[in-house]
Parts: structure tokens; sequence; C-alpha cells
């Protein structure tokens, strides 16, 4: 930007009279005024004084359009254009006018600035490039009718820019008490501390992709631009950082350095590029967190004076008072995640358990009660941490941060055959549960596993955790030496459930839930629809077992041994209502549901790589290359990040589903909470319920007088059954998703009709008052 041909004009309404139904905002002018510093400043825009004027609270739209075609008129090179306050949608067509002081809301064409003359200014400009920055509400309108076809035709300009605070329909914010808007905020903060790895200059596409980020990340309104023809690579300020860009690797080493003398200095430095938002600015966070938690008092305060607000992930709190709850596990949501695919917190491309711990956020969010660790020690030392997670430090501050928000850790331990004797066993298994760990699973047993298992569920008991055995062990979730805590795996749930919904038959998950309607505890299985890294078909008969094998894997390349090696999106074909019956029926069945990382945004897989790794994929958190896995190069991954159109990571990322209402991990949260919103759904007894149709399987869950109703149709096709539900006569049937109340149920044999793959989950209500209408 030529400071001497260029111009700017900052327009802020923050205060407005008494009857225009607009509040007021506060931090406008502080963020107007300091847009204003940061351009005259040589360091940053350089801009002459007279090159900037600045409205605060003007009352009157001649004012401003005077102002604003002055500008325009005398920019030559690049014309600024920035507006905050309110921004109101005209009532009967929609277009966006910027509201004054004196705006009022029923008189908007006489009182308010229409976005057609700041369009009109920018049609009129000499000014080779144009930029226009929206901080308010709908700002969105203000790019949708700008195409790229119209500039081009009715104004010379080599670019033009438009940012916004919001889309079309969306509303910005101004959070209370803090000194900017929220959109101005992080424009401020890149403006004012630079990005290390942008060059001499901050381009307009840097800024904007910065300032996204970084609202994406602290839960607030996603910011819009439109770019026409080069706009993006014109340059808006001098770049403040430039030159204060530090090797990471240098920084990492004395940040991880034995010597207190070398970590104590370093902190701030992490802190300037954790702020900065370079590509570095992930793994900075995560060194300071790392420092959090250091064994000088100094250092760890230092370290936590930095830390900046945590991203606003809405959750329900849950208890940490977790001596108050042994059986916990019995209504817990179970997260099962490979550690080397999650998350890279150092940026050698290998997940960490410092990347875990930046992502507690998110698994709070999501609603699970505990997280399953893949191994963490090497095999030659199994009471270590892999150097290549971290240390024994980076292990209790996981657990301790895990802890802190209700979500325990459960570690798996290396236990094949032959591996170790039971007294070795059973003294890495004390060994970590004594550092902090909730349980320890073992992935396999042996002949003697029946003594292992008897001297773990004892050690368990006494500490008042959990042991997780394979199904193949000889201590059954059926047998007499089943006892609180002891858990056992069921990974045959899953392929029952899938061979159901292939024969769009229920009888295969009938009678396979019918076999432990009478056993013990429903709390101690386990329940998979995969068992991480493959489905395993071993507890199904050998003729069940060929079929599935030639139904879901007819690539010679998806089986594995007895199993088939397939992620289930794309084992289900990617039919979104198949995973959703799947998943209603992992989470209603008696037992504690166990969900497989990226499972729930529906991650698909990798046969071009060997074994288990086609499945341990790095987990897709953004549509970027690396997917937000890792800040490092891609040659350095420890698998690469998928990358096909139908599950790659530009298709299929957590970004993008949390914004969009619909998606699959939405819909999953929403599963999530509603078995914590429902008890009865983890504890309640179970009742099977005939029902008049093969392909329609339903049942009752029931403890005190809480009881829901599940009905699923495994068919493809509208299916209608009638069931008896005399037990629950003058009970209102409500559906736990959505709030819609059902006919009271009456003497009559009741009646539902399904969509192919459909469910209901209803809540069975005592009733208040007769309705008119009931079966």
């Amino acid at each position: 930007m030529d400071s001497a041909r260029s111009r700017a004009i900052l327009i802020g309404v923050g205060t407005y009279r008494p009857g225009s139904e607009l509040e007021d905002l506060p931090a406008v002018a502080a963020g107007v005024q300091e847009l204003q510093r940061l351009l005259l400043d040589p360091a940053h825009g350089g801009l002459a004084s007279n090159a900037c004027r600045v409205l605060i609270d003007p009352s009157f739209p001649d004012d401003v359009d005077r102002e604003l075609a002055g500008c325009a008129r005398d920019a030559e090179d690049t014309l600024l254009v920035y507006y905050s306050g309110h921004g109101v949608p005209d009532q009967y067509d929609g277009a966006l006018h910027l509201a004054l002081s004196a705006t009022e809301r029923d008189r908007l064409h006489a009182t308010a600035i229409p976005f057609e003359w700041v369009r009109r200014a920018l049609r009129s400009s000499p000014a080779s490039a144009k930029v226009v920055i929206l901080d308010c509400c709908f700002s969105g309108r203000a790019i949708q009718p700008m195409s790229a076809g119209e500039l081009a035709a009715e104004a010379d300009v080599a670019g033009s820019f438009v940012m916004t605070a919001s889309a079309a329909n969306r509303t910005a914010l101004a959070p209370e008490g803090e000194r900017f808007t929220a959109f101005t905020g992080a424009l401020m903060e890149i403006l004012r501390d630079g990005i290390p790895d942008a060059g001499d200059l901050l381009d307009l596409e840097a800024i904007f992709r910065r300032a996204r980020a970084a609202l994406i990340g602290l839960g607030r309104p996603e910011p819009q631009a439109q770019r026409i023809n080069a706009a993006s690579q014109l340059a808006l300020s001098k770049n403040p950082a430039k030159g204060a860009q530090l090797e990471l690797a240098d920084v990492r080493e004395r940040a991880l350095s034995v010597d207190p003398a070398e970590r104590r200095p370093i902190v701030p430095v992490l802190a300037r590029i954790s702020r900065g938002q370079s590509r570095h600015a992930g793994a900075a966070q995560l060194l300071l967190h790392k420092l959090r938690h250091d064994p000088v008092p100094e250092i760890a305060e230092a370290a936590r004076a930095t830390e900046a607000p945590r991203p606003v992930w809405p959750h329900t709190a849950r208890s940490t008072d977790f001596a108050t709850n042994p059986g916990w596990y019995l209504t817990a949501v179970f997260y099962e995640l490979d550690l080397d695919a999650y998350c890279d917190g150092d940026y050698d491309g290998r997940g960490d358990l410092v990347g875990l711990i930046a992502k507690f956020d998110y698994l709070q969010w999501l609603g699970v009660d505990c997280i399953i660790l893949s191994p963490i020690s090497p095999l030659d030392d199994p009471l270590a941490v892999t150097a290549a997670y971290g240390d024994a430090g980076d292990a209790m501050a996981l657990i301790d941060d895990a802890h802190a928000r209700g979500i325990r850790v459960v570690c798996s331990l290396h236990a094949a055959p032959g591996d170790a004797s039971p007294d070795e066993l059973e003294h890495v298994a004390t060994t970590w549960l004594d550092r902090g760990f909730d349980g320890v699973r073992l992935r396999s047993a042996d002949a003697e596993a029946e003594t292992l298992v008897e001297r773990l569920a004892a050690v368990c008991r006494v500490r008042e955790r959990v042991v997780i055995l394979p199904m193949s062990s000889p201590v059954s979730g059926d047998g007499p030496s089943a006892r609180v805590s002891c858990m056992t795996a069921r990974p045959d749930f899953g392929a029952t459930v899938l061979l159901a919904a292939r024969r769009e038959d229920a009888s295969p998950i009938i009678e396979w839930t019918a076999r432990f309607a009478g056993g013990p505890a429903h709390g101690h299985r386990a329940l998979y629809l995969r068992d991480g890294c493959e489905l395993p078909l071993d507890g199904l008969p050998v003729d069940e077992a060929n079929y599935m094998l030639g139904e879901y894997a007819r690539d010679p390349a998806a089986r594995l041994g007895n199993g088939i090696r397939r992620r289930l999106a794309p084992l289900l074909d990617n039919d979104r209502g198949t995973l959703e019956l799947a998943y209603v029926l992992l989470f209603t069945l008696p037992g504690s549901p166990f969900l497989y990382y990226g499972d729930e945004i529906g991650m698909g897989d990798n046969l071009d790589l060997d074994g288990r790794n086609a499945l341990c994929t790095p987990f897709q958190w953004i549509g970027q290359p690396l997917g937000g896995f890792s800040g490092g190069v891609e040659a350095d991954l420890v698998r690469p990040v998928g990358s096909d159109s139908v599950y790659g990571v530009q298709a299929v990322n957590v970004e993008s589903q949390l914004r969009t209402p619909a998606s699959l991990l939405r819909w999953l949260h929403r599963l999530i909470a509603l078995r914590h919103e429902y008890p009865v759904l983890a504890i309640g007894a179970l009742g099977l319920i005939e029902t008049s149709h093969r392909r329609v399987m339903a049942f009752t869950r029931t403890f005190e007088d809480d009881a829901v109703l599940v009905t699923a149709n495994l068919s493809r096709s509208a299916t209608v059954v009638e069931l008896d539900l005399e037990r629950w006569r003058d009970r209102v049937p409500v559906d736990t998703f959505g709030g819609v109340s059902f006919p009271w149920i009456g003497e009559l044999p009741y009646l539902l009709t399904f969509p192919g793959r459909g469910f209901y989950v209803l809540a069975l209500k005592p009733r208040v008052s007769k309705p008119d209408r009931s079966y």
C-alpha cells in the first residue's frame, strides 16, 4: 500500500440515541482508535495523518456519504473503508444498512447508510485496490451482491477485497468486558504482533486466514471474505514480526532442557510465538502447557501466567469427585484413540501426550467420560513412557488435566501371549494405576490369563479402578469370576449389528442380546461397533463370518486374518441412515459403548498401508493438507493424512462438521448427551418386546419409575409394526431427540411407522392429563 497515494476512512458507531432500539457497543470506539494508530504508525501502516479519516458516532447519512466520497476520490493506490457498529437488514428486501447514532429501525432508508452507497464509492474511486472491512451483524450480506463480474464490468480495478465479521444470516460478537469487538480484536492482534512466517508485509489473505483461524478456535462467529482478481495479495501493513522467526527446534531444546536456567527465559519467547499465530504457534502453546507443570515452581508460575482463555466449547459440567462413584464405568462413554495419530504436539510428525492434552476441550465437548490410550510404553521397558510420546511428567499432566474435566484415562498394556508372566503384568498394571490411571486394558490373553485376571481384578477393586479384558479371556463377563472392576470387550456385538443390517433382519441382534439378558450386570460388557484396527469375526459362526467377508470385504486388501480392516463409514458405504441406526443400538442396548477416534466424523481408511496402519491415519481436525494433526512437514508424518475425495481431509474434518448442524459429529454429540440425560439407558433392566415384523427390534430399558422404549427398523424400506405395550398403559411416549409427544398408550396394540433404517428412542412418561388420542 502506497502510503502517500492511499486513503482510509474508519467509521465507528458505538453509541445510539434512546428509542433507536439498538444497544450501545462500548468496544467500538477503542477498536477504531487502535486501527487508526496502527495505520498511521510508520512501523505498521505508515499512512500520512491526512490520509486517514475517522468518524466516531456520526448521526447523519449525508455527512458520512460526503466523507466517504472524498476519500474515494482522493485515493489513487488503495482505498480502505472500515465500519464497526450495528448492521441492520432492510425488512423488505433484506439489503444491508450500516447504522448511525441516530438510526431508527423503521426509517432505515433515511437514517442509516445503505451498503449500496459504499459499493458506489468503490466503483467511482480511481484507486487500483479497494478494501472493505465490516465488523457488524449480517455483514456477510455485503459480499453476496458483489460478484467478480459486476466489479470487473463497472470498475477498472486491479483488485477488491471485502472482509466481514459474520455470514449473511449471522450476528457478530462484542464480548462483554473485552476492549475490542471479537472480529476487530483479532485483526488488531495480527496487525500489532505480526505473523513471523509471513515475510516483510502482511497481505490481506494472510491477515484474513489468521483472524479466521483464531476466531473459529475461540468458538466465535466465522468471518467471511470475497476476493476480486489479485486483491488477496494486497499488503495492508508492515509485518512487525519480520526477523523474529525462531527455529522451533532451538526453542524446543531450551524448553525441554534439564537446566532450569535454560527453561525459565524461554517462557516469554514461547508466549510471543503462540500469540503471533505463526505456523509454530500450536507447538509453542503445547510447550507452554508442559512448562505449566514444571517441577520448578517459578517456571510453572511464569508459564501459567501466559495462559490464554480456553476456546468456548459448550458442555455440561460433570462431577470430578471420582471417589464417590466406584461404579463409574457402568454409565461411561469410552473413546479409544491411537496416540501417535491423534495430535502432534511438537511437530515431529507423530502424535504425543502433549498434543492429546491440547484436544481435551474437544473431548469434553463431545461428552466422553473415559479415553482409552494405546500403549504409551516401549515393549522393552513397560514402566516408562515412549520417548516420542513425551515423558512421565507429560503422562501426569495428562491425567491431572483429564480429571479436572471429569474425564478418566485407561491405558492399554502390551500383553500378547508370552510377553510377560502374570507377576510381571500385575506389577506393570499396579504401577500405572498408582500413577493415577483409572484402569488398564489387556488386548489379548493366554493360558495363564485366568490367574492374571483374578489378580488384576483384585488390584482394581481395591483402587476402585477398572480392567478391560479381551473377549477371548478365560474369565468372561458371564463366569463366576465376573465382578466389580472387570469389563469384557464384546467386538462381536458390532459384527452382529452389521450382519443384521446387511440381511435386513433384526433376529441376529435379538438373539445376541437375549444370550446376555439373564447374565450379570450389563455394565460389565464393553460394546464395540469396531474393535480399533479391525472388525473381528471370531465371535460369529463360520457361515455367518464367511457371509460377512463376502458382503463387507470383497476386496482382499480389506481382510485382516479372520477380520475386516475397514473403518465404520466406508464399511457401510457412508450410508448415514445405517450409521445412525448402528450407533443408536450401541448406545441403548445393555453395555458400555466404545467409540474409536475418527468414527465420530466418518473418517475413512487407507488400504494401501500395511496391517492396522490402514485404520490409524492422522485425525482430521481441519480441511488443510495436514488436517491440523501436525504443524510439521508431510514427509515426517507417522502415516499419511487421508486425501481421497469422499473421506479425505478436505471432505471430512471436525471444523467443517462443527459448522454444520446436521453433520454426523453434531448428531453423535446429541446422542451422547442423550445417554447422559437418560441414565436408564445405561443402568436400566432390559425387556425385549415381540414385534409383528422380523425386521424390527423393540425393547425397553427400565429403572425404578423411569422407562425408555427403543425401536429399530433394520430394513431399508418403510415398515409398520404393532407392539404390545399393555404394561405401559396410560404412559405417553416422548421422542428424546426432538421432544415430540406421541399418542398415549391405551389397551390396543401400539402402532408405529418407520422409514427405512428408522428408529425411535421414546421416554415413557406418566400421563398428566388424558389427551383425546390414544392407541
